[in-house]
């Protein structure tokens, strides 16, 4: 584990090129917004404004749903990615963290502090904490407060993304084992700092359906209720919203 940021860049190939591809980068001359201004309720609801006439519908919770996935994506799996192949977390908090939007208001790129590479002086073990309450936790508040969604089905659309990207980099021969072993635990603990239930448990689960195994949340998203946005297939909690999913894919 290195972090050397050349070296980092570098290693950004073949399947991490969808990392460097969510990464915004000195001297990208796109605009960013911090997490902090975009959240901001006027901010964000203009952003969702824009959002629903690209999707044709209003900025109501549905909507918010698929942009935060859009969101969360794009904060937590360049996150992961850098901060296991470095063995410490990437600066990540709310002031730190820029995102840079397409012409539609959809989050598409990351951009750490001044554009660079710059991690904190924690421990592989720090992680997933670090995102958790650096980030996640003030952004999950901002998102609830800006709409009707349920903070199950926030946590729901972070524990998707979050747990993925671990399981993706768990395989790389650059991860520590250990380090990918902690991330993973973090979703598993029954509780958190201050005996705080953790809002990530079991929000990403598998189950064994029709002799496989199968990847499931546990609250839905609620992204179908977007026109003309797929179904999360297999992964959506609930079977008739699956079946229309496969009927519809198929």
């Amino acid at each position: 584990m290195s972090a050397d940021p050349d070296r980092l860049i570098a290693m950004l190939d073949g399947p991490l090129a969808l990392v460097r591809a969510k990464l915004s980068l000195h001297p990208d001359p796109r605009p960013a917004e911090t997490a902090t201004e975009l959240l901001e309720e006027k901010r964000l609801s203009a952003i969702l404004a824009r959002h629903g006439n690209h999707h044709g519908v209003a900025p109501d919770a549905f909507l918010l749903s698929l942009w935060s996935q859009k969101y969360l994506a794009v904060a937590i799996i360049p996150y992961i990615a850098l901060s296991l192949l470095a063995g410490r977390p990437l600066r990540i908090g709310m002031d730190e963290a820029a995102f840079v939007l397409d012409e539609t208001g959809e989050p598409v790129a990351l951009r750490p502090p001044e554009g660079k590479l710059t991690f904190t002086e924690g421990q592989a073990a720090d992680i997933v904490p670090t995102l958790y309450s650096a980030h996640l936790e003030p952004a999950i508040a901002g998102l609830k407060q800006a709409s009707r969604l349920s903070e199950k089905a926030l946590w729901g659309n972070a524990a998707h993304y979050l747990e993925w990207a671990i399981r993706q980099m768990e395989r790389h021969p650059a991860v520590d084992r250990q380090a990918a072993a902690d991330a993973l635990a973090f979703l598993s603990r029954q509780r958190l700092e201050h005996d705080k239930p953790n809002p990530l448990k079991d929000a990403i689960h598998y189950i064994e359906e029709a002799g496989r195994t199968v990847r499931r949340r546990k609250v839905c998203c609620l992204r179908y209720r977007v026109p003309g946005v797929e179904g999360c297939g297999t992964l959506c909690p609930d079977r008739k919203i699956r079946e229309a999913s496969c009927m519809t894919t198929n």
